[in-house]
């Protein structure tokens, strides 16, 4: 195999400057008809609007296409199935696949899971397509503080296919499956900072921003085994019985508002804050916000200490506490229903949660560490200790159901 990767770029100066760039990479794997595709491009610019207002532009688009990726471990996987090949059957003699009928040719009939390796790579295929967008517009404002405004984008969609093909050992009436997945993710923040110096030795900084985040998710699957007519893998040749077909909608939203101080002595103290809040889609209204602090503390003694051994280049001492909230996954709250194929044109569904957690609460993670970094002999030796302890409350594990339930 081999990999080749070929780039450009060219920009321009000015008042706007402005940068463009494009990459192509190709990879053609070990395994034959394994290949691999990407092309990345990427624009920038940025400038003045006033003397005191600069915005900075940022657009990427990437698109990526992968045919025949190497199956792990189960039966479809040509590595493997040479592996299982014993050492009188040669290699050469399983590359005529099909027989007169199409039909795989293998060397042992006895497990449906030995299939042959050139069958393998040339019909069980499976192929992949993503293209993805990535946008940043971002405003700066500098006054006697830094006043920023950014929106961010990312939204990618990916086309997955994969097939066992009609006439293999098998699965002689073949299967497949296709799926489209839509993301969608819009930030939009802001963010004032402050640095100010108080008389000599004191220094104190700090940032207060928010953020509103809204995330999509669309999901189409299809699948179909017991293909009627051979070598056409669409929903269409698959008698309804043995096909499926799912959407999936998820969509969750977040604001936060968040605030850090930072405060340093003489460059040997340092103290810092931070506070975050969030509001969440996904919890109950009266559970929906939650608020998560941090506090740590450090002191640099290599910095202050007078008598300190010749041989300690640098030596810190801290300590921390934080605590960090979580939601949960969306659609917890209410019980959710999955479609399932028909049976005798009866649709069928199953209950994907069957109890609604109606008091979900925010999980909370609180956490305290102490360590100490030391160096020695112009940093030839360090040593860095520490000792970290977690709590976790709330925690949404999810567990499985008995069936004996009747869900």
């Amino acid at each position: 195999g081999y990999t080749l990767t070929n780039s450009f770029s060219a920009s321009h100066g000015g008042k706007f400057p402005i940068r463009i760039s494009f990459t192509d990479l190709r990879n053609k794997g070990i395994t034959p008809t394994s290949t691999f595709k990407r092309n990345n491009l990427n624009l920038s610019n940025t400038g003045h609007i006033t003397k005191k207002l600069e915005y900075a532009a940022k657009f990427t688009y990437a698109d990526q296409r992968a045919y025949n990726r190497v199956n792990q471990s189960n039966g479809h996987n040509a590595a493997r199935n040479i592996i299982m090949m014993p050492r009188n059957v040669s290699t050469e003699s399983m590359m005529n696949y099909e027989d007169s009928s199409e039909n795989e040719q293998v060397w042992y009939t006895n497990w449906g899971w030995i299939g042959n390796p050139f069958f393998t790579v040339e019909r069980n295929v499976n192929q992949d397509q993503r293209k993805r967008y990535i946008g940043n517009l971002s405003l700066n404002h500098q006054t006697k503080e830094w006043l920023s405004i950014m929106g961010r984008m990312d939204n990618f969609n990916e086309n997955r296919h994969n097939r066992i093909a009609s006439r293999s050992f098998t699965s002689p009436n073949g299967e497949f499956s296709d799926e489209t997945i839509d993301f969608l993710e819009v930030n939009a923040d802001y963010l004032i900072s402050a640095k100010k110096k108080l008389r000599t030795n004191w220094e104190i900084s700090g940032n207060l921003g928010g953020n509103t985040m809204y995330q999509r998710r669309k999901i189409h699957s299809q699948s179909g085994r017991n293909l009627i007519e051979h070598g056409v893998y669409e929903l269409e040749n698959v008698a309804p019985a043995n096909r499926t077909d799912r959407s999936f909608l998820y969509e969750r939203r977040i604001n936060s508002t968040y605030g850090s101080v930072q405060v340093a002595y003489k460059n040997y103290l340092y103290f810092d804050m931070t506070g975050r809040n969030d509001w969440t889609s996904t919890l109950p209204k009266e559970n929906n916000s939650y608020f998560y602090p941090s506090a740590s503390a450090s002191y640099v003694f290599s910095e202050h200490a007078t008598k300190l051994p010749r041989f300690i280049t640098f030596g810190k001492l801290r300590a921390s506490i934080a605590q960090v909230g979580k939601d949960a996954d969306p659609y917890q709250l209410q019980i959710g229903y999955d479609s399932l194929t028909t049976v005798d044109g009866v649709a069928l569904s199953h209950i994907r949660n069957p109890f609604p957690l109606v008091d979900l609460k925010p999980e909370k993670k609180r956490s305290y560490e102490i360590g100490m970094d030391l160096r020695f002999f112009l940093d030839r030796v360090a040593l860095d200790f520490t000792y970290y302890h977690a709590t976790t409350t709330n925690q949404i594990l999810t567990s499985s159901v008995s069936a004996a339930s009747g869900y």
